[in-house]
């Protein structure tokens, strides 16, 4: 278990002020989901409203549109940090942000140009012409929305990796109360549907923005210095980051292609009783997600401090509390599952039995994994984690090609799970625990950096 010092090291409390702000952040993403929701819908009617959601489900390209850069901004940020290495930081940063804002800008030019009419026309298909206007409009105001938050956003990056991701969670949570705050107050003064977008991205767009300003006026040692950009560093940060979008496609193809092969083999409805079941469980998922979301660079900053016992004990600790919860919550929610859903949906749902059986074993499991993938991250082992990762969505893809049309949703998450026990578990097992091993041995070696 994790030492009394251990527990009170500054290193530590960071990590707990960061799970805090990242409950407050999702807690204000989910006020934002319950409010602005039934009140737009009932003001924008069924057809204004179904293109309000559209351009929303485009926000989760947000997680590809950077190619990873940021997640590859972290470990170089938390190495120069923990060598106390400003210049190096700063020049990090500031070649982050040249290469984010070379990203941005090509990826302007491609959304200028596919943002013709007719390309408009073809994703709204079924409007007349007033509404194809609106839709068009609004489009336009999320794409510049979306594209301003990929350079103003790496801040949070930036934070990230200085075990200061807390202050990016709260001001996340900040927007979110003013997106509630906005919408409502819009809808009173009649605004239209481009109105309403702005409501749900410029709130956002401005918590970055007014983070990226405070931040850098009162850290002066992490301002990027553009003229210390190099070639060298732009390459290690980009082939990090595209290992981390290559890990995040791989992810993509093993996690979400469930929906699409049931809904082409096995029809509408299993999709809905899958889609069901998966919402009900990834509760616990991201409760886990948002508890240890600090690790990665805090074991990033033990690790550059040779501080390996603080990482043993961490890591042994943060293991079996996520092993003690995830059985507990997991065996909770296949029990009473039925009661669950019907309170969550308003009506008794049929689901079969296996499929929530299936569910409740992989969300377990893939609590355990998301503790270990702390430890690569921050050990950069980014190319064992995309080679295992490939292989197994490769194989957990053809398994549910194989086992959808036999055993329908609860096939496609055993297909997972299957996959995923006897590629990426295994080969992790064998790596952390000589990884682990390694740390043991050097455990006593003189610390050049003690823990802060």
């Amino acid at each position: 278990m994790i030492s009394r010092e251990a527990l009170w090291a500054p290193r530590t409390r960071r990590l707990f002020l960061y799970a805090g702000a990242q409950y407050l952040s999702r807690l204000g993403g989910l006020l934002v989901t319950l409010f602005t929701i039934p009140m737009a819908y009932r003001y924008l009617g069924p057809d204004r409203f179904g293109v309000w959601m559209t351009i929303s489900s485009f926000t989760g390209l947000l997680a590809f549109a950077d190619f990873g850069l940021g997640n590859g901004l972290v470990n170089v940020i938390t190495a120069a940090n923990a060598r106390g290495d400003t210049q190096a930081l700063r020049a990090a940063t500031g070649t982050g942000y040249l290469v984010m804002l070379l990203i941005t800008l090509l990826l302007g030019v491609a959304a200028g140009a596919a943002l013709s009419a007719d390309a408009i026309a073809l994703v709204f298909r079924k409007l007349d012409r007033r509404m194809l206007d609106e839709a068009a409009a609004a489009l336009l105001v999320f794409v510049f929305c979306f594209l301003a938050n990929l350079p103003l956003g790496l801040v949070t990056k930036l934070q990230h990796g200085l075990q200061r991701g807390y202050v990016g969670g709260i001001w996340q949570g900040s927007a979110s109360v003013a997106t509630v705050v906005a919408v409502p107050l819009a809808i009173r003064l009649g605004v239209g549907l481009p109105g309403l977008v702005a409501c749900l991205y410029v709130p956002q767009t401005l918590a970055h923005l007014g983070n990226t300003v405070l931040w850098f006026s009162r850290h002066a040692g992490s301002r990027p210095a553009f003229r210390r950009a190099n070639l060298q560093q732009a390459r290690t940060i980009v082939g990090t980051g595209v290992l981390f979008f290559v890990l995040q496609l791989a992810a993509a193809v093993a996690y979400q292609s469930d929906t699409a092969l049931l809904a082409s083999m096995d029809g509408p409805q299993a999709v809905t009783q899958y889609s069901v079941v998966q919402r009900v469980f990834l509760v616990l998922s991201m409760v886990v997600s948002m508890s240890i979301s600090g690790l990665w660079p805090s074991y990033g900053d033990a690790l550059a401090r040779r501080d390996y016992r603080w990482v043993l004990d961490t890591f042994r600790t943060s293991f079996a509390a996520i092993g003690v919860f995830g059985l507990a919550a997991c065996a909770g929610v296949w029990w009473g599952f039925d009661s669950i859903a019907a309170i969550w949906l308003h009506a008794p749902v049929a689901v079969p039995r296996p499929l929530v059986t299936a569910f409740a074993l992989w969300t377990f499991i893939d609590m355990l994994g998301t503790a270990c993938a702390a430890v690569f991250n921050a050990a950069g082992v980014f190319v064992f984690q995309v080679t295992v990762a490939t292989a197994m969505a490769a194989a957990a893809f053809a398994g549910k090609l194989y086992l959808i049309p036999m055993y329908g949703p609860a096939g496609a998450v055993g297909a997972t799970i299957v996959a995923y026990l006897l590629i990426s578990a295994s080969a992790q097992f064998i790596f952390l625990r000589r990884y682990l091993l390694g740390l043991r041995r050097a455990i006593h070696r003189p610390s050049p950096n003690p823990s802060p």
